[in-house]
């Protein structure tokens, strides 16, 4: 929790796209994209554009206040208050996505799932390389099974962003066991693993799974 205090007390303004790299990382829902959004941004890959971040939407001290005061009541289990908290914020800060992806996350929480899109889909609206948007409408989608429409939105986060590990192995996951394009899964898998400099069994194993499926399919 030292990020979110540290936010809290914060005096200058901060991109919108390092809100959601950190703020969001305070969260204890989805723990895995989380840790990969951090290693990601440690990286500094320098040389790929983040049109996220060159978007320069920078959020106020006074907005990420109200954003942790919402995280505060969403851990205290007051998620009614903490979605009035936020909803009454996009009013008076209609042009920040950030919000709107808080938003989603509260409710997805919920189990409102449509709910969950809408929210998602309004952030893409007012910024298009909100990649955290897309990566999670993309997540919904797969759940639902538009793989087709997981693929573009998990695409269309990479366009924005090629350094953004979670797409990378989300898109992976779809392709390999959704879509059967196994070939291209992989290359999504090692990147994941460059980005993260992750040493996951898990993925170690997928990678030496798919590269066995491969050969033999070219052997034979």
């Amino acid at each position: 929790m030292l990020i979110l205090s540290l936010l809290i007390t914060s005096c200058k303004s901060t991109n919108e796209a390092d809100i959601n790299a950190t703020v969001i990382a305070t969260q204890q829902t989805n723990k895995n994209e989380q840790l990969n959004v951090v290693a990601a941004d440690k990286e500094n890959l320098a040389k790929i554009v983040n049109n996220y971040k060159e978007s320069k939407k920078i959020v106020p001290p006074e907005v990420i206040e109200v954003i942790n005061l919402a995280i505060a009541a969403k851990a205290a289990g007051d998620l009614n208050i903490a979605k009035q908290q936020l909803e009454q914020l996009t009013i008076a800060n209609p042009k920040l996505s950030v919000i709107q992806v808080y938003l989603g996350d509260m409710v997805l929480e919920k189990g409102s799932t449509n709910l969950a899109k809408h929210y998602y889909k309004q952030a893409i609206a007012i910024n298009a390389d909100n990649y955290f948007a897309l990566n999670r409408l993309a997540k919904l989608y797969r759940k639902e099974g538009e793989f087709v429409l997981a693929e573009t939105s998990y695409r269309l986060a990479l366009a924005s962003w090629q350094n953004f590990a979670p797409a990378h192995l989300n898109l992976g996951i779809l392709l390999d066991l959704y879509m059967g394009e196994k070939a291209e899964a992989l290359t999504h898998y090692k990147k994941y693993q460059t980005l993260t400099n992750s040493k996951s069994r898990q993925v170690n194993g997928w990678i030496a799974d798919i590269s066995r499926q491969l050969q033999r399919s070219n052997r034979g």
